[in-house]
Order: C-alpha cells, then structure tokens, then sequence
C-alpha cells in the first residue's frame, strides 16, 4: 500500500546531480562546514588529517579532488562555519578555537584562500558564550556572524552581528537575538537577512520558533514570522530567488515557507534531523541523520541525504545512500558543477568517501 501511495503521488524529474561521486581525499574526523571560495573548496569540522596528511580542523580540496598542499590555516578547536570573500582571497573561519595559524584569535579568523596565513589585519574575537561561532554569511561588503556570544571585536553585541571587511562591527545593525543563533541567509538582493536559532525574540519582535527575517540596514523585524515551527531552528535554506525560505526542526521536521506568508507552504515528517539544507532551482537538497520521509500515506527511505520537489515537498528519484558514522551528513554546498556533501559518513552508493563526497552535476 505505501508502495502504492508512492506511486500515485507527483514525482519530480532525476536530480540533476549523479548519485555517483568524484575521487575525494578521505578525511579522519566530522566536517561540519563547506564553502566554495574560488577554485577552492574549503572544508572545516573536528578532524586531524585529510588525505593522510596533518591538516587541523580545516583544509582546502582542489578542482581535481586532492588535498591543497598550500592552505594550511590549523585552528586548534572544531570549525563549524567557513565563508568566502566575494574575491575569493579570504577565507573566513568560524568555531570554538583559540588561535589559526599560530596567531591568537578567539572563534572566528580570517585567512589567506592561497597560504591558510592569518591576515593580521583583521581580528574580531568574541566573548563570553560557549558554543562559539555556528553561522557565517557573506553577503557584499559585509560577513554576518551568528552563534553564542555577548561581545565581538571589542564591541557588546549579543549572538549575531555584521562585520565590515575590515572586521569592524557594523555599528547601525543590531540583530537583538536572545539566543544562539545558529543559521543565517541573506536575500539575493541583500536588503533581508534570516536567522534561525535558538531564540524567541529578533529584531525587537517575539518570534517563538526560533526563526525570523530582519532588515540589513538596521536589523529591525520585518512582518514575516512563521505561525507553526519548532522550539528551535536546526538549520536554514533560501530559494535562489529569495521567495522561499525552508527550515528544520529537532522534532523532526522540514518546513517551506513563502516568505510572503505566515502560513507554511508545505511541511515533511523525516525519522531523523534534518541538519543541511540547499535549494537549487529545481531541487531542494537536504542532509542529516535521517533514514525516511513522510509523503502523503507513503514512507519513502532515504539515508542521510534526499531531494525534493521545492514546490510540493515530494521526493526525487536522487538517492545516493551515505552510509556510517552516527550522525549523517552536516554540511550540503551547491556550486554550478557539484554538490559538496559532508558529515561523519564514510561510503556513498557503495563507494568509500570518507566524511566528504562530491557529486558532479547541476544541482
């Protein structure tokens, strides 16, 4: 009967990306962020060497799949956010650590993309707040930072905040966050920033699930607050276009909403968190710890990574199987040729890759 539910519910084409994987360095301990910076892909998390080489926390793969020999930055705790410059030069490292390249640095450090050297020009360190730096996002001349904190670069600021590219505090953007935050995105426009986290107010305003849009200009709320969530937001992701934004939840759910709207567009049941989240334009991505989804009267198995239809939340036919570690996959990054995977797997579609993947494709 489930067999049949599936059948009869609307499915959407193949994702664009191969459920098969390039040749990748294997990676000895979770990676927790991806980004694209350049030709480079940097990767961060807790481990110690990539590719049977010491690398500490962070590293950078090549084009071809290999271990940059280059970029060796060394944070010496868990890395859990990395960002880009829009040039490509910098890369921007988030976490629990108290130093990067030999240099004193608390959570959060900007590096050379070429030599992982730390610019010893910009230094923004925070205090106070155990978990560190959970979120970076790049966004023109600013890097919004989001996790627990209550000052950064001198300045008293509470859980999310944005730095200039001298990374000095943006003194007329004040996020008001009462909590951890743990995701951000920005509008394609850059005019609205998301946040979502363990927090109930934002931006002046209560918003009870963890979830909210400001503006960018000054960090005030805006009208868009989510009428059904969570105690707390796990992760988030937003549509290209801007019109939707999704998000996850700890008991287990995935939810899509105009941000238009208050009222969810759509919303899936997994067996397991949701912990990444990456919409294309066709396809909405998302990694975790899960084994199946909800859809309609069906039970659809899918093991740490799926895709969906962004329109009705129904499943692709994608389904590449990562299988080992505990917790699944942590990070999903798109780039016009790939998805970048990581997590604490260590085979996909039966094919050892060791706690980072990358499918060729468009995504």
């Amino acid at each position: 009967m489930a067999a049949l539910a599936l059948a009869l519910l609307p499915q959407a084409a193949q994702a664009s990306v191969s459920e098969s994987t390039d040749s990748t360095p294997r990676v000895n301990g979770p990676v927790y962020a991806i980004a694209q910076v350049g030709d480079l892909t940097i990767i961060g998390g807790q481990f110690t060497t990539v590719g049977g080489k010491p690398r500490l926390n962070a590293a950078a793969i090549r084009a071809d799949g290999t271990l940059d020999p280059n970029f060796v930055p060394d944070p010496d705790g868990i890395v859990r956010a990395v960002a880009g410059s829009p040039d490509g030069s910098t890369v921007y490292l988030g976490g629990r650590f108290d130093s990067a390249g030999g240099a004193a640095r608390a959570n959060i450090a900007a590096v050379s993309a070429t030599s992982g050297a730390v610019l010893p020009d910009w230094q923004a360190d925070t205090t106070g707040g155990s978990p560190g730096i959970h979120a970076l996002a790049q966004a023109g001349d600013r890097l919004y930072v989001g996790g627990s904190f209550s000052g950064i670069d001198g300045t008293v600021r509470a859980s999310m905040v944005a730095l200039d590219t001298a990374g000095n505090v943006v003194s007329g953007f004040r996020s008001r966050a009462n909590g951890l935050v743990r995701a951000i995105r920005v509008s394609p426009d850059t005019t609205k920033v998301y946040a979502g986290g363990a927090f109930s107010k934002l931006g002046g305003a209560d918003r009870p699930y963890g979830i909210g849009e400001i503006l960018a200009t000054n960090g005030d709320a805006t009208g868009f607050s989510p009428s059904t969530g969570g105690a707390l937001a796990i992760t988030l992701g937003l549509s290209p276009d801007g019109s939707r934004l999704y998000f996850s939840t700890p008991d287990n759910m995935l939810y899509a909403y105009d941000v238009a709207s208050n009222a969810p567009a759509w919303s899936r049941k997994s067996a397991g968190d949701v912990q990444a989240i990456a919409p294309s334009a066709t396809e909405l991505y998302v990694g975790g710890h899960f084994s199946q989804f909800t859809i309609g009267s069906a039970k659809v198995k899918r093991h740490f990574l799926a895709s969906l239809n962004p329109g009705d939340g129904t499943m692709t036919s994608w389904d590449p199987d990562p299988q080992g570690g505990d917790n699944g996959v942590w990070a999903i990054t798109l780039t016009p040729t790939a998805l970048l995977a990581g997590g604490t797997f260590t085979t996909v579609d039966g094919v050892e890759r060791v706690r980072f993947a990358r499918f060729p494709g468009t995504p």
